[in-house]
């Protein structure tokens, strides 16, 4: 078997299904033109590799005994904004949380950090309700 075969029937099936391709069917995808793809989710694979045909990044992750091949709207290395909304969109709410808390930190705003205020915590609240100093 050719990757240009692999290729064709991934390219037929929809975005991220996966095709399983034992090892020895195959040559090794750099062989056939696949680069080692830089942004990849850590699932264990002993490697990433991607090709880009006709605007389509053909992704492979390499197991050790086969390999798993799906394509992609866009390819991480050319555009990772799109790929990231459009093939990586779970990562989006993490990423988003981790800026804001971020840019939280940064600027200071959080219970009990920045100047005396309407949002700052009194010292003397206490989870019970009300304040813990005597009337």
């Amino acid at each position: 078997m050719r990757w240009d075969d692999v290729i064709r029937v991934a390219l037929s099936t929809p975005p991220h299904r996966d095709l399983a391709i034992s090892k020895g069917l195959v040559p090794h995808p750099s062989e056939a033109g696949f680069k080692r793809r830089l942004l990849a989710e850590p699932r264990g694979p002993e490697g990433d590799w991607e090709l880009v045909v006709d605007g389509r990044a053909v992704h492979v992750r390499e197991y050790d005994r086969h390999y798993l091949v799906h394509w992609d709207r866009a390819s991480p290395s050319r555009s990772p904004l799109r790929h990231l909304l459009y093939d990586a969109s779970h990562w989006l709410i993490p990423i988003v949380a981790g800026v804001a808390v971020g840019i939280s930190a940064a600027l200071g705003v959080g219970p009990g950090w920045g100047p005396p205020g309407r949002w700052q915590l009194s010292p003397s609240w206490s989870p019970r309700g009300g304040h813990d100093e005597a009337p």
